[in-house]
């Protein structure tokens, strides 16, 4: 697997949020007009600067090669923010844990439906499934039904991926309040050494009010795509990560990200922290941090 096309696939995963709120039911619209996007200040303070979570992985139930077998149920859950507030959220399985599979496995999901009153589904973005295994809007899970989603994964199917439900009308809302997961296939024969190992960066953004809950969306998101106040990786703000002192890249390249109203840009400013800077010296010397490691500056 490349890490360009890993890393490159996360940016559009980060980029779906916006364009996926684009599926909701524009019918609804009336009902949301009079509600405005909650102001600046009166939104809580999300800690910083914690080490990087890695993401759980979702534990196969097979002991049989090539199969993956699991069990995935979408519930309400909560999650803490902000200090002292718990936000009310859905998770698969509690914690959106990451399914990792191969190319040539036969993958086989069972899933059961755990949110109250809703229908949803479980699509599998981008993945080479057939139709009736890809979570449509027109194969619903009923609340409280399950179902089994099955297939193989072909040869050259190797990459990132997200899955996340697709339920007719309810798509947005069931993204923005937490449904969504990484789905890695890896190569059948890795290039890469397995003590490397894999650091998935999972971006997403919340909007968050005074009281910890989210918000719903405005006349404004349903139009042109909903945007958060936050933006988190593996749920947490601005996280920090410790890497080997080795030199894998003499240049960082920034992201930007974009909807229907134009290009949207998060400046922030990333921390690689290492013993000592190595590569082609493209750091300037008021870049430099050894005491904390070393600052990118945006655009360089």
């Amino acid at each position: 697997m490349q890490r360009r096309t890993f890393l490159a696939s996360l940016g559009g995963l980060a980029a779906a949020g916006p364009a996926i709120a684009q599926e909701h039911d524009m019918g609804g619209m009336n009902g949301h007009g009079n509600h405005a996007v909650p102001p600046t200040n009166a939104n809580p303070v999300l800690p910083e600067g914690h080490p990087l979570k890695e993401l759980p992985r979702l534990s196969n139930q097979s002991a049989a090669p090539g199969v993956f077998k699991a069990k995935l149920a979408a519930e309400p859950g909560t999650m803490r923010f902000a200090e002292g507030l718990d936000t009310p959220v859905l998770l698969y399985n509690g914690t959106n844990p990451v399914i990792e599979a191969r190319e040539g496995d036969k993958v086989e999901i069972s899933f059961k439906n755990g949110i109250p009153g809703e229908p949803t589904t479980v699509h599998w973005h981008g993945m080479p499934v057939p139709a009736d295994q890809d979570g449509n809007p027109m194969d619903p899970v009923a609340s409280g039904g399950d179902r089994i989603y099955a297939f193989d994964l072909p040869e050259g199917s190797a990459a990132p991926y997200w899955f996340h439900p697709h339920p007719h009308g309810l798509t947005a809302e069931q993204v923005y309040r937490g449904l969504a997961g990484v789905f890695l296939v890896k190569p059948k024969d890795d290039p890469i050494p397995s003590e490397y190992g894999d650091t998935i960066l999972m971006l997403t953004d919340l909007r968050i009010a005074a009281d910890g809950t989210m918000p719903e969306s405005t006349m404004a998101d349903l139009m042109n795509g909903r945007v958060g106040d936050h933006v988190l990786v593996n749920g947490q703000k601005n996280p920090t990560m410790v890497v080997a002192v080795r030199c894998v890249a003499d240049r960082a390249n920034g992201i930007a990200f974009g909807n229907r109203r134009g290009l949207v840009h998060w400046r922030r400013q990333q921390h690689l922290h290492a013993d000592r800077l190595c590569g082609a010296g493209w750091l300037s010397r008021q870049e430099r941090h050894p005491d904390r490691g070393v600052r990118a500056s945006e655009g360089r």
